[in-house]
């Protein structure tokens, strides 16, 4: 292969100064540390969102802004937002005012989306099914393990910080609460200021996941101890979200298995579309969280799901509540050790719906085929009767010396009857294999096990018509190998009572005979 040698011009390529290369448009939130506006590329000619630090903010401040930029930067994976640029812009009175550039992503948060959910929007109650729900919290998943892997803790994970973007991208956002451990060394370095600054709440969120107006429960806090440095004692993150060391605000204990129960919380609430740790005020949430404990879904919250939901919104299958529960562990120990392995919980569990899903199919399918064949083989039985009697009075009609050719109806006559019982047969061999079929597809297809009682109880009476007492025991056991409420085998047995109603009449002709009497 030729190379053909290409010239680039350098000289030529504009290098304009950050302040000329983005060109701010509208705000889009804002926060504690700084203002989103769109912004245009103009080098590259492309939209991007730009996050300029709000002037007059402490040193502190500085450094925390700073180091969400190189954390985030330093993530280099498709389920976390990229940083594209960072930078200074001129400020007022000539002070530099710190920017960071980042992709800006079209679409919503999943809190927004799962609050439409549950809300009963058609739209997207068709598009997003639970199955892509999980699925997406899968990505996220492998974005919180692939930090991990890096050694960094995002210690705010919650739907709020999760955006879905509108061309199926999932993105965890905001990483200015993130731990990072030393390099070689196990310990985890706080940076910064710790927790949000004042009107840090939780409002709109912007593509960077910036954090803007409002507040309450689920808004990210920090209750710091005396001094401005996060130390042991701080409580830093969202209530409704946190694990018990991190409510408690015990700094050593927090690791990878604190984001894990945060990542129970996001599950809990896309199982229930309700947060798993509530309360009537931030220090009731803060209570609960520190207790770790956390109404099981089946249990206390279920008589609040919201039953305008289509069924597989609903009903939460016990292996998944036990998926959930587990990262909700208010032990560290008993959590999944990693986010790696609550992804592979999760993906078993769907393969085993798949599967589930695949079985039921078929077994609906092999129903449908044997009530067919069933409803012939019981069809037939007229046609049989008609044909039996035919023969019968054939017989009857035509004496045994007759010639061969007024013999003739006689013999089609029984050609046509073996041809039904032997067609009759073939149909109940047919119906039941499909239905035996459906009960290996699906054990617990009550309609199937119904189907095949159906078939030995009409056998049944077949052979006690017959007197065929080797088929009669061998149809009813049979039956009652599949009929497990009962039923068919109370029809067989028929229990009841006769009641005699005895009246008197005025004549003598009932009288007892002599030396016999009437009880």
């Amino acid at each position: 292969m030729a190379w053909l040698p290409v010239t680039i011009r350098i000289s030529n390529m504009p290098s304009p100064t950050p302040h000329d290369r983005y060109r701010l448009g509208a705000e889009i939130a804002k926060g504690g540390l700084g203002r989103i506006f769109a912004a245009e590329d103009a080098v590259l000619g492309r939209e991007v969102a730009v996050k300029v630090m709000r002037e007059g903010l402490s040193a502190e401040s500085e450094a925390r802004f700073v180091r969400e930029a190189r954390v985030t930067a330093r993530l280099q994976h498709p389920n976390i937002i990229p940083v594209l640029d960072f930078g200074e812009l001129p400020g007022k009175d000539g002070r530099r005012k710190l920017f960071l550039c980042m992709k800006r992503i079209g679409g919503m948060d999943l809190r927004d989306l799962l609050s439409r959910l549950a809300g009963g929007n058609e739209e997207l109650r068709r598009t997003y099914s639970r199955a892509r729900l999980l699925a997406m919290f899968q990505e996220v998943c492998l974005a919180v393990a692939y930090a991990h892997s890096k050694g960094v803790v995002h210690r705010d994970l919650k739907p709020a910080n999760i955006m879905v973007g509108e061309f199926g991208e999932v993105l965890v956002l905001d990483w200015g609460l993130a731990s990072e451990k030393r390099q070689g060394m196990g310990k985890v370095r706080e940076g910064g200021e710790g927790g949000l600054g004042p009107g840090m709440g939780m409002g709109q969120k912007d593509v960077m996941g910036e954090v803007v107006d409002g507040s309450g429960a689920h808004d990210s806090t920090h209750v710091p101890s005396p001094g401005g440095i996060t130390r042991a004692g701080d409580v830093m993150g969202t209530p409704a979200y946190m694990a018990p060391e991190q409510a408690l605000g015990d700094a050593a204990a927090i690791d990878e298995r604190t984001d894990i129960f945060a990542l129970g919380t996001i599950l809990y609430e896309i199982l229930t579309f309700r947060p798993a740790i509530s309360g009537d005020s931030m220090e009731e949430i803060l209570d609960r969280a520190r207790s770790g404990i956390v109404a099981p879904i089946s249990g206390a919250h279920a008589s609040h799901r919201r039953g305008d939901l289509h069924s597989d919104l609903h009903a939460v299958p016990p292996e998944l509540e036990s998926i959930c529960m587990k990262a909700l562990a208010p032990r560290r120990e008993d959590r999944f050790p990693s986010a790696l392995s609550l992804h592979a919980a999760i993906q078993s569990f769907l393969e085993g719906a798949q599967d589930l899903e695949r079985r039921a199919a078929e077994a609906l399918k092999r129903l449908e085929a044997g009530r067919g064949f069933a409803g012939e083989y019981l069809r037939l039985r007229g046609e049989i009767d008609a044909a039996a009697a035919e023969v019968e009075m054939l017989h009857e009609k035509i004496p045994s010396h007759e010639p061969a050719a007024k013999k003739r109806p006689l013999w089609d006559a029984e050609a046509r009857l073996r041809a039904l019982r032997d067609r009759r047969i073939e149909k109940f061999t047919r119906a039941s294999a499909e239905f035996s079929g459906a009960l290996a597809a699906d054990a617990g297809c009550a309609e199937a096990a119904d189907g095949l009682c159906e078939l030995y109880h009409e056998r049944f009476l077949e052979a006690e018509k017959r007197r065929d007492r080797d088929e009669m025991l061998l149809n009813r056991r049979l039956l009652e190998s599949h009929d497990g409420a009962g039923r068919w085998r109370a029809r067989l047995d028929a229990p009841g009572r006769l009641t005699v109603r005895a009246f008197a009449f005025g004549c003598g002709c009932l009288k007892a005979a002599p030396g016999l009497r009437a009880e």
